[in-house]
């Protein structure tokens, strides 16, 4: 678990600043929510920059060779410090943001976003088994990969320097890990009635469904994404 904290808090990581971000150190985009099943408003800030994803494979041949790669044993999670407008070109391209954060914070490892499309299942994309530690916190959020179609033991709270996070980020996945059918056109759209899944965090006790299914916001939006360590 020592690795967990190897960041050293002074590092200064900001990827809000190209193209496809938006505004960094938590902020949060101002839309409203848009139509979903639960019957949440549509709606959304106006977006400015748009982006062309990075590479994906690139995320995974920058990744440090650490031991923490291994299937078991303790992992990482973190909100990303960023915040990104949804049409950041799919899931692998999520990875990389997810990757490029922990590799700018020291952190090592493989990364993931937890994120579904229309093909994929947030969860089955976790191959290995926890436990998920916040990164320099050191607080557990989950026990086991059973546990990510559950519920977090503690409020998502810090960002890869252990900072206070932003309080929304973008999933596409519903409470069981499974693919939500709002994912803003397969994380490729800026549409404002497309819809993107997100959680949240509301208070700092235990969550519910909200850390993985909130409401579903306007694709106009910005928010966070939430990283694993796999």
């Amino acid at each position: 678990m020592a690795m967990l904290a190897l960041a050293a808090c002074e590092t200064s990581v900001n990827l809000g600043n190209g193209p496809d971000a938006g505004a960094a150190d938590g902020a949060t985009g101002g839309g409203d929510a848009a139509p979903d099943a639960s019957g949440a408003d549509g709606g959304g800030g106006e977006g400015g920059g748009g982006g062309e994803g990075g590479s994906a494979e690139a995320a995974t041949d920058a990744a440090p060779a650490d031991a923490a790669e291994a299937s078991t044993g303790p992992k990482g999670i973190f909100l990303t410090r960023a915040t990104y407008f949804p049409d950041f070109g799919g899931i692998l391209a999520a990875d990389f943001r997810c990757q490029s954060s922990a590799n700018a914070a020291l952190l090592g490892g493989t990364w993931k976003a937890w994120m579904s499309d229309s093909a994929h299942d947030a969860a089955g994309r976790i191959t290995s088994d926890g436990p998920w530690i916040a990164v320099i916190t050191g607080v557990v959020l989950f026990q086991n990969r059973a546990n990510l179609r559950g519920y977090p033991l503690a409020a998502l709270q810090t960002d890869e320097l252990g900072q206070p996070a932003a309080d929304r980020w973008w999933t596409g996945t519903l409470a069981n890990g499974v693919r939500s059918t709002k994912t803003c056109n397969d994380w490729a759209s800026r549409d404002q009635f497309a819809g993107g899944q997100t959680g949240a965090r509301k208070g700092t006790g235990i969550p519910g469904k909200e850390w993985t299914e909130d409401d579903a916001f306007s694709c106009q939006d910005t928010f966070a994404l939430l990283c694993l360590q796999d």
